[in-house]
């Protein structure tokens, strides 16, 4: 299949999108000192402030429009309590693992979308959805201790995240993407301030420079993310946001000295080749 301009730079700026994201949560995990809340609240800052200038330029709306309201909020909401869940989990596991759990969201998304978008689900979709628990049970290996809980805070992380998605799908382009993410970090921003009041740490030189990269690579990736999807069709390009799983895996090893065994990286290559079913499935032809 022939890869067009517009689909090549659709598919550099999904990688910029999954190696900021990886590089923001490598940061998050590098200040454990720092309550989460905060962190939320920088994550999202820079990219409130980016979609503010950008809404204003473009005179968009800041909220949405009333009758789309449900589906902002759902968004708003998943995303934000994900995101919550997700830096508590990525805090007690290595990168890989956390970014493994978390990529089995588009799974429940195509769930979702078939009980309450009546979105078609086939059998190479079911296979690929088995084969992606089964990779992901490799990687996570659960024992029935205190130590899964972190375990299953990221799969709860990640059917929130679910949630956020399929409400963006219902959402469709009824709504600019930039006041999409203007009311998520808007309210995220606006909610995590009243948890400062009790819980703000004064973070040192050190810790501010990490939290700023938080803020600066979350945006990064927020951007990349976004103009990818203008650049391409989400079912063609969508499959290379699992290139996240081996960017945190490699900087997990390089910098934090956190190893695969065979199992965890059977895992992540079954969960990829899942991804890539799921994604020959959408193209086909057979798909109306």
């Amino acid at each position: 299949m022939k890869i067009t301009k517009s689909k090549f730079a659709a598919i550099i700026f999904m990688l910029v999108s999954a190696l900021s994201y990886s590089i923001m949560q490598f940061c998050v995990k590098l200040t454990p000192d720092i309550p989460i809340m905060e962190k939320i609240l920088i994550r999202n800052f820079f990219s409130m402030i980016i979609a503010f200038i950008i809404i204003k330029k473009k005179k968009l709306s800041l909220f949405g429009a009333k009758k789309n309201q449900k589906y902002l909020f759902g968004r708003t909401l998943g995303g934000y309590l994900g995101m919550n869940l997700f830096f508590i989990g990525t805090m007690q596991v290595t990168l890989s693992v956390a970014a493994i759990i978390n990529k089995l969201s588009p799974f429940v998304v195509m769930i979702l979308a078939y009980f309450f978008l009546k979105e078609k689900i086939t059998k190479y979709h079911i296979i690929a959805l088995l084969l992606s628990l089964f990779g992901s049970w490799l990687v996570i290996k659960p024992q029935f201790s205190s130590s899964i809980m972190p375990i299953v805070i990221l799969l709860i992380s990640a059917i929130l995240s679910g949630i956020a998605f399929t409400s963006l799908r219902a959402l469709g382009d009824k709504e600019n993407e930039f006041t999409i993410v203007f009311h998520y970090s808007f309210i995220s921003v606006m909610v995590s301030i009243p948890f400062l009041l009790f819980s703000f740490v004064i973070p040192d030189l050190k810790s501010t420079l990490i939290l700023l990269s938080v803020g600066v690579f979350a945006a990064i990736g927020q951007i990349a993310l976004t103009y990818a999807y203008k650049l391409a069709p989400a079912s063609e390009v969508s499959v290379y946001d699992y290139s996240n799983i081996i960017f945190s895996s490699i900087i997990g090893y390089m910098f934090m000295q956190e190893q695969l065994d065979w199992l965890e990286i059977l895992g992540i290559a079954i969960i990829i080749v899942s991804s890539i079913i799921v994604y020959k499935q959408n193209n086909s032809k057979k798909i109306v």
